[in-house]
């Protein structure tokens, strides 16, 4: 049984997370132990009532706040050992693009954005000695996150890798921003140059047709 955060996986955090809290307090303690000791309900009920007890004393670690982490230079998941991005300088554009895709799936709700935290980190966590998605298939990747990676190091590693995605989607953002405010220029100058012409074409046929001199045309 998980009796402490070293050993809560991203995966039972998810799972403890997916619980309802409009629920029966007792139906709520038995699904907690149920995800801690890795087996169903039906085992949890029936445990010797001591036994139950001491599992119950031993999730109390849950009501204390989750550490604090730093994000480590690798993470040892599984078969891999997992590098984060640290400079988004390094990030791909196909990195960039599937993190914001899960990023808006959430759709700024909270809870699901929770529950994207694997795919999430699998956008930024490269097994070591490989480039983004070169000889590797990410759902190998997602399955030893989940499984593997301690769920605080997963919270600290998403606020870091958000946090980051933020600056640079903000920056992203003006650039464009910049880019189109040159093209609605250089738009205005070719129409205004277009419009000129036609004036000058009219101003002659005019002329051409007996219209009379350019400033009666005026």
């Amino acid at each position: 049984m998980i009796q402490d955060f070293e050993h809560l996986t991203l995966g039972a955090m998810l799972r403890l997370s997916a619980i309802p809290t409009d629920i029966e307090p007792l139906d709520r303690q038995v699904a907690i132990l149920a995800v801690l000791s890795g087996c169903t309900e039906d085992e949890i009920l029936a445990l010797p009532l001591n036994i139950y007890s001491a599992r119950v004393a031993a999730s109390t670690f849950l009501d204390k706040p989750l550490p604090q982490r730093v994000p480590q230079r690798s993470y040892r998941c599984g078969d891999f050992t997992l590098e984060p991005v640290r400079d988004f300088k390094h990030i791909t554009t196909a990195q960039f693009v599937d993190f914001k895709t899960f990023a808006d799936q959430a759709g700024g709700d909270e809870a699901k954005l929770s529950q994207m935290t694997v795919e999430l980190l699998s956008c930024m966590l490269v097994p070591k000695g490989h480039a983004y998605c070169d000889d590797y298939d990410p759902v190998d990747v997602q399955v030893a996150i989940r499984d593997h990676l301690r769920a605080d190091d997963a919270v600290a590693l998403t606020a870091f890798f958000l946090a980051r995605w933020m600056r640079l989607s903000k920056r992203i953002l003006a650039s464009s921003r910049r880019i189109a405010a040159r093209s609605k220029r250089k738009d205005l100058i070719r129409k205004i140059g277009q419009l000129r012409t036609m004036r000058r074409s009219l101003l002659t046929r005019s002329l051409r047709n007996g219209g009379g001199s350019v400033s009666s045309t005026r």
